[in-house]
């Protein structure tokens, strides 16, 4: 996964979600508290399970929202630079594709996995320009009906089932390649999606993410998920190599220019554009607050060869306030 800023409803998800059952980072409920008295492993962890649960309730309905929303579809379609038939469930420009087939570096006949791939558009694409198998993993069933719609009609064989960032379902070393588009950031214990991620990659296979982190991560107005997103030290505490963290300002200009006539919009009755609306006005809050990073990383093993070089390397992060927030 990949609400705003993690887009579409990426961002709006950390208001929306019910924060009421979290103990060491989240606050408990008292269903909690009762059943498992003084065992706060136990708390922890069914704390993680209901979130979980809450929030995959949560997407499949804003999925189920969405079916036919063809002005915010447009809407997207416009300023990402995407062509009709990409359905796009977060913030990536036709530019930023090209960027990211070409870091994967996907062979004809290799495996390649979409995990949060929502409607799939991204992960369509990426296989239709590298001619491989294409797997699809996300947690709203509403999404992946859409999704093998779309592969249907683009004739592209692609694999999709039910399951998430912690738990994909798949084989120790089944995919050569790995896209994680704009949904890093989703689940409660980070470091899990990371060791997944790097379980289901053979040696040397290549993973792309995609997200945003906070300029200081002690940033209050930047939602709680953003400010621990910290792609690089995920990637190399899972033991990836070739790790690369870069910056990619070009993409926010599309994305501001989106997010704006989206808060601009009078939605009416309209259940899908009065998501988007509201999704405009909280990611414009946090625009300035936060950086647009793209990381690539191979599983170790026999190493991947890099072939973003012409891709600039962003400056290591401040976490400190930019100079225009000062």
């Amino acid at each position: 996964m990949s609400v705003s800023n993690g887009q579409d409803c990426h961002l709006l998800v950390e208001e929306r979600l019910p924060q009421t059952r979290r103990v060491t980072g989240w606050r408990s409920g008292d269903r909690c508290q009762k059943t498992l008295g003084s065992r706060p492993g136990r708390v922890r962890y069914l704390a993680m399970v209901t979130q979980h649960e809450e929030m995959a309730t949560y997407f499949d309905k804003w999925y189920s929202d969405m079916a036919g929303a063809s002005v915010k579809d447009e809407i997207q379609q416009r300023h990402l630079g995407l062509p009709p038939e990409l359905l796009s469930t977060s913030l990536v420009t036709w530019q930023g594709i090209g960027e990211i087939a070409e870091a994967l570096a996907l062979a004809p006949g290799e495996r390649l996995v979409d995990l949060a791939c929502g409607r799939g558009g991204y992960g369509l694409e990426l296989a239709s320009r590298g001619q491989t198998q294409l797997v699809g993993v996300d947690f709203a069933p509403a999404a992946l009906e859409v999704a093998r719609a779309l592969a249907s009609v683009r004739g592209v064989e692609a694999d999709y089932r039910v399951g998430d960032l912690v738990a994909t379902g798949l084989a120790d070393g089944s995919a050569d390649a790995v896209v994680v588009i704009d949904a890093i950031q989703f689940p409660s214990d980070p470091g899990s999606a990371y060791r997944e991620i790097a379980r289901i990659l053979r040696p040397g296979g290549r993973v792309v993410l995609t997200c945003w982190e906070a300029i200081d991560r002690n940033d209050s107005v930047v939602p709680e998920r953003l400010r621990r997103v910290d792609l690089r030290g995920g990637l190399e505490a899972a033991d990836f190599v070739d790790v690369e963290v870069r910056e990619r300002a070009e993409w926010r200009h599309a994305e501001r220019a989106m997010l704006t006539e989206a808060a601009a919009l009078e939605p009416g009755n309209d259940v899908a554009l009065l998501s988007f609306h509201d999704e405009g006005v909280s990611a414009l809050r946090t625009f300035n607050h936060t950086r647009r990073v793209m990381a690539t990383a191979a599983r170790a093993g026999q190493r991947a060869t890099s072939t973003i070089a012409s891709v600039p390397r962003c400056a290591p992060p401040r976490w400190g306030p930019p100079t225009s927030l000062r």
